[in-house]
This record gives C-alpha cells, structure tokens and sequence, in this order.
C-alpha cells in the first residue's frame, strides 16, 4: 500500500502504514544477518547478502520512496509486486528464513489496481510461500489436499482482510477530506459573516447619513430659508412697524419651530405634526401654515379621512409635501397650489400641483437635492415619486405608494390664504 494519504484519519492507519513501509526492510536486515552467520561457504553467503541489498533497494525505489501519481498507476503496482515476489521466491529457495521477508507479499498486494486484484496477489504470495516452504506442490492426495485448502484459507482471509482496510481507509480519507471541507466553509462563513456585519455597519451609518441630511433639509434648511425671507421682508417695510413686527414673529416662530423638528430629528423621531393628528390633520396644518406664511392660496378644500396609514408612510408623505411647498415657495412664482392626497385600496396617491413658472425637465442633468431627497423617501417606501411640469403650466409632483391594506377612501386637504 502506497502512502497515498498525507495525513490519516486515524491512529490505526498511522501504524499499518508505519508498518507497511518498514516491514521489509527489517525483515530483509534481519534475515540478511541470520544468513550471514549461518554455516556455509562464504560466496554463497555473500550472494545471498547481495540478493537481499537488491532486493531492499528494489523495495526502497519502487514503494517506499514512490509517490504519487506515479504509485498510484496499475502498471507501476503490477511491476512492483512482481518484483517483490521473484526476490522472495530467491531468497528463499537460498534461505529459508527469509519467508519472513515474503510475508511482505501479503502486505503490499494492497497496491494492485483495480482493487479487486488484491486477491489476486494474496494468492500468489501465498503459493508462492507454500510452494517453497512445502518443496513444490505435493503429489500425495491427503498433502495436496491440505496444501490447496492452507491456499485458499490464506488467500481469501488475508485477501478479505486487505480489501475491507483500504475500504475502511477510503471512508476514513473521505471523512477526514469532508471534515476539512466543512472546517474550510465554516471559516469562510465566519470570515463573510464578518463581511456581511461590516457592510451592514456601514451601510446602517449611510443610511444614517442620508436620513440626517434629509432631516436637515426638510427642518432647519427649509425653517431657515424662511427666516431669511421673513428677516428680508421685515427690513423692506421698516416703515410700517406692524408689518415688519409680524414678520419678524414670523421668523421668530419658524427658528422655534425648526429648533424643535431638529431635536426631534436627532432623536430618529417623527415629525411633531404627527403626534397630534394623523396624516391629513398633519396636511392640513402645513398647508395652511405655508398659506399663511407666504400670501399664497392652497385649494380646493375638501375634508375627508385617509385612514391607518402606517406611520413611516405618513411620515414619508409628510415630508414630500413639506418639500414640494418649499420649492413652490422658492421657484414656482405660482398664485395657487393644490394638495391632495387619495387612498384607493390598493395605493395611496399624492398629488402636489402649481400654476407657476414651471420648468424644462432635463433627465440627464443633476437633480437639486430637495428632488433627490424626495424620490429617496417615496423609493424606501417603495412607491414612485413624478416631478413633472404641467401641460397647464407650473409643476405636478405625482406620488404613488402601494398600500394592499389601505382602505378605498380619498382625501384633499387644503386651507385658503389666511
């Protein structure tokens, strides 16, 4: 048997293949020496000493130093063993002692390929052994009988002993070959385990990100751009007194009001609107807070309830708004502005439209980030965000949210210049 396994499965293989690859040339030193000392000629002793040193040399070349794949090819197995029986038959037709040393025969049949053969060269190890030990093939009925029957036991036991420990050794390699695997794809799993962990980190802080800066935009960017235009407008009519005194309340209950937002956006909470009334009450409120604050109407007002939206899309929904109403006020130059929002059934719809200045739409240009803030709202709630301008004139901004649990109602919510 060829050392066919860099490291065994078990502490049995270890020692059979100790054994299988020492056995010979201890037993060859051994029998050498005890032919060396036995009574006879000199030359013949020699010769026999010299048969042997071929025969480990033989034994040293083609098993114990072999490696595969040159081991493992049937031909280089068949050669081998040959080999190994015409020294043994030698040797021991000089010496008897030396069927120790042809013992060996029994143990490297192992390396005969396909493995059935194993077998075959128990067998003729066996005869060969016999066929010496017992001076040829006896001609007398009762020996011949007992030397065929010695044959055949020998054969088929020691056979069937070799067959079953290569069997038992393949199931060994392929358990150990599986538990190598297994410890392989376990360490890799711990290694894309920790991957998986660190782009989640990181992606959780992107995500963080994105929702502080939109958090930012829709509060204190949009409460500030209105400071300033309160703060602009008070020192254009510093000659009438009440009116830049409303204007600067104004600013100064924008500032409160962003303050407040700005905490509550820190503390991942959701907008203040929202805890005291659902979504439509909370539209309400910034509609005509924002008529109020700049002169403009939003309309038509119809009252009617959207009801048990989950919070993120009203959250969501909220914040479009409060964008959309931040841009009219910045580019629109509009003289009225509709809100409406619609539940279906299966979709909740929001619809934000102007009649001011409109705008080209460029679909390879940069989008501003109030837009981009948008769409990324409406796309984590998996729903479709349209800016468009309108065949009328001015601008639409068309929400779509799948909701299959919303109830078939519809609301439009506006509030009228104060």
């Amino acid at each position: 048997m060829s050392d066919a396994s860099p490291d065994p499965a078990s502490v049995w293989e270890r020692w059979y293949m100790h054994v299988d690859r020492w056995f010979p040339h201890g037993s060859l030193a051994l029998c050498a020496a005890l032919a060396a000392v036995t009574p006879g000629p000199v030359a013949t002793r020699a010769t026999t000493v010299a048969i042997a040193l071929g025969a480990a040399i033989w034994v040293a070349a083609m098993h114990t130093t072999a490696r595969p794949p040159r081991s493992d090819h049937p031909v280089h197995g068949w050669v081998y063993f040959a080999g190994l029986l015409l020294f043994a038959v030698l040797l021991m037709r000089r010496e008897m002692v030396f069927f120790v040393f042809a013992i060996t025969g029994f143990l490297h049949a192992a390396v005969l390929r396909p493995r059935w053969t194993v077998f075959l060269g128990t067998g003729a190890s066996s005869f060969a052994i016999l066929f010496v030990t017992w001076g040829g093939i006896p001609r007398d009925v009762g020996s011949a009988v007992g030397f065929v029957l010695v044959f055949l036991v020998q054969t088929f036991v020691i056979g069937l002993g070799l067959f079953s420990s290569e069997k038992m050794f393949e199931v060994d390699r392929a358990r150990q070959k599986m538990v190598r695997d297994l410890e392989a794809t376990l360490a890799e799993n711990e290694g894309l385990h920790a991957q998986l962990l660190e782009q989640a980190r990181e992606a959780g802080m992107l995500d963080e990100r994105r929702r502080m800066a939109r958090e930012i935009h829709d509060t204190l960017a949009q409460g500030l751009t209105g400071i300033i235009m309160q703060l602009e407008a008070a020192d254009h009519n510093r000659a009438d007194e009440a009116s830049r005194r409303r204007h600067l309340d104004r600013a100064g209950d924008l500032a409160r009001t962003s303050l407040a937002e700005a905490r509550r956006s820190v503390q991942a909470l959701g907008p203040g609107l929202l805890d005291r009334g659902r979504l439509p009450d909370a539209l309400e409120q910034v509609a005509a807070d924002w008529a109020d604050l700049h002169g403009v109407p939003v309309g038509p007002a119809f009252a009617g309830p959207c009801t048990s939206l989950p919070l993120p899309v009203e959250v969501g929904l909220l914040r479009v708004v409060q964008e959309a109403l931040a841009n009219v006020a910045k580019h629109a130059r509009a003289s009225r502005v509709e809100v409406a929002l619609t539940c279906d059934g299966d979709d909740v719809r929001l619809r934000v439209a102007d009649d001011g200045v409109g705008f080209v739409a460029d679909p390879a240009g940069p989008a501003g980030y109030g837009l981009t803030s948008m769409r990324q709202r409406v796309a984590e709630l998996g729903g479709t965000c349209e800016v468009a301008p309108s065949p009328d004139g001015g601008t639409v901004v068309e929400v779509v949210v799948p909701l299959s649990a919303a109830a078939d109602q519809s609301w439009t919510v506006a509030a009228s210049d104060a």
